[in-house]
């Protein structure tokens, strides 16, 4: 199976969850006597849409970055302080940088060479 239709089928199934959770939000609605809006209903959806969407970023940076455990745990809270600081959207670069300062903390990677 070539790269680019593996993405896509784990995309892909990252939506039979996100129909299953919103049903799942629908039915207990119905249940509990409550109306369920079509809003709430693909709020509970979206977590496993923006799941299938971020997938290949999370390959790429686990491939080109090999770490483990709380390390990882650290460059995700890096990262989210770096965009904090900057007051902008987390995106890529912040991943980048942030993996870049853990490894040069834990010795992996000297200060004066370029991170690939």
């Amino acid at each position: 199976m070539k790269i680019g239709r593996l993405w896509l089928v784990i995309a892909a199934a990252c939506v039979v969850p996100a129909v299953l959770d919103g049903g799942l939000t629908y039915v207990q609605g119905v249940l509990a006597g409550r109306p369920t809006s079509w809003q709430e209903v693909f709020w509970q959806a979206n977590e496993w849409l923006i799941l299938g969407a971020l997938t290949p970023l999370v390959y790429w940076l686990a491939r080109r970055f090999p770490l483990s455990g709380g390390y990882i745990r650290n460059c995700a809270l890096r990262a989210a302080f770096l965009a904090a600081h900057e007051g902008r959207p987390l995106n890529q670069g912040h991943l980048v940088r942030a993996i870049q300062l853990e490894y040069r903390e834990i010795g992996k990677l000297s200060t004066t060479s370029r991170l690939e």
